[in-house]
């Protein structure tokens, strides 16, 4: 009314003041954006109230409110309460055309609700958690390379209402996992955001989204991640245009005043802003496998996808990742998936053959020699 005919009603923007102010009958005002609104009428509000995509635990409790008598697989329903901007109205409408929808099959239930969820978060152009597949390997500290004691760092986390963690080093390493962990140690939910979700078209608008993704942690308990965070915070000596500034002075002021747990991986140390260094409480590098750390992932990527090697190869089989120094648990994880897309047997052979490929094309890799294959 405010903004769509505003041609109408700006020669009458008194009458409209007048009317908020002395109207004697009890009014509730309703808006999906404020932003388009005259800031005259805005403060003559007498209590404005904003409604946010409710918490997890609430999002829970809608989820199965509406589907209590719907016999889908829970790992459909799990999925459902982590898409964060998924809202009440869109939950009661998809179980009411599930209902309709004579599917009986639970697994169908359950892949028809996901198809149904994902179209109308598209339509609202909302963000959706994508859905785990693939080969994962178990996740354990003891693949990481850091110079930083993470159980100690857990501990004082759990000991302190805020911490400011960044991660950096190569890709690959364990940055994004170890974040997930940090959530699972906590029992604290975990909010992940990358420059997809926080780049705005308009200048202000990405300032806007990285106060409000500070302010969804703070409602939520969460473990803010910020993946790839050399996008917000390069060197400002840098930047070419006032908004790159702006973009990280919002970032640090949000940092500085968040009282939780924040998590900022980066591949690119070297290009983040000095001013940003001195707000990290700790600074975790990560680095590649060592040589104890890349025999015991063979072993156990070998196990997980179902091949046992023979006690006599050993020996070689050491000797062939002796000389892969910049192996990374990601790269064990590419090859398993590698495996069983081929659907071919996982031999240590090949699976070596397959981990010096990827060491190759990583910069700096030089010449490598195996002696096994």
């Amino acid at each position: 009314m405010f903004d769509r005919k505003r041609e109408q009603f700006m020669g009458d923007k008194a009458e409209i003041n007048s009317l908020l102010e002395r109207n004697s009958r009890p009014t509730i005002w309703i808006s999906n954006d404020v932003g388009y609104l005259d800031p005259a009428y805005l403060r003559r509000f007498d209590y404005s109230l904003e409604l946010l995509p409710p918490p997890r635990s609430v999002r829970r409790n809608i989820v199965q409110r509406y589907f209590a008598d719907i016999p889908i697989p829970a790992a459909y329903l799990d999925h459902l309460v982590e898409h964060e901007e998924l809202t009440p109205a869109q939950v009661q409408r998809v179980a009411k055309v599930v209902r309709l929808s004579g599917i009986s099959d639970a697994q169908e239930l359950g892949k028809a609700v996901e198809r149904m969820i994902e179209n109308s978060m598209t339509l609202m152009g909302q963000t959706r958690m994508p859905q785990k597949s693939g080969v994962t390997l178990d996740f354990g500290i003891e693949f990481l390379n850091v110079g930083t004691a993470i159980p100690a760092l857990i501990d004082g986390m759990k000991q302190s209402t805020s911490c400011r963690v960044c991660l950096y080093g190569p890709p690959g390493t364990g940055k994004t996992s170890l974040v997930h962990h940090f959530a699972k140690a906590l029992d604290r939910p975990l909010m992940v955001r990358r420059a997809s979700d926080l780049l705005g078209s308009y200048v202000g608008q990405t300032e806007q989204h990285i106060a409000k993704m500070f302010r969804y942690a703070r409602d939520e308990g969460a473990v803010l991640f910020l993946d790839e965070a050399d996008s917000f915070l390069r060197d400002r000596e840098e930047a070419w245009q006032s908004w790159e500034v702006t973009q990280v002075n919002e970032l640090l002021t949000q940092m500085e005043s968040f009282d939780g747990i924040f998590v900022c991986a980066t591949n690119r140390m070297d290009q983040l802003d000095s001013a940003s260094l001195r707000r990290f409480d700790f600074k975790v590098r990560f680095d590649y496998l060592n040589r104890q750390q890349r025999w015991k992932l063979f072993v156990q990527s070998l196990n997980a996808i179902g091949y046992r090697y023979l006690t006599d190869e050993e020996a070689a089989l050491k000797r062939s990742l002796e000389n892969l120094n910049n192996l990374t648990p990601g790269d064990f994880a590419v090859v398993s998936r590698r495996i069983q897309i081929l659907g071919v047997k996982a031999l240590p052979s090949l699976f070596i053959a397959a981990l010096v490929e990827e060491c190759k094309g990583k910069p700096n890799s030089g010449a490598i020699r195996i002696g096994f294959v």
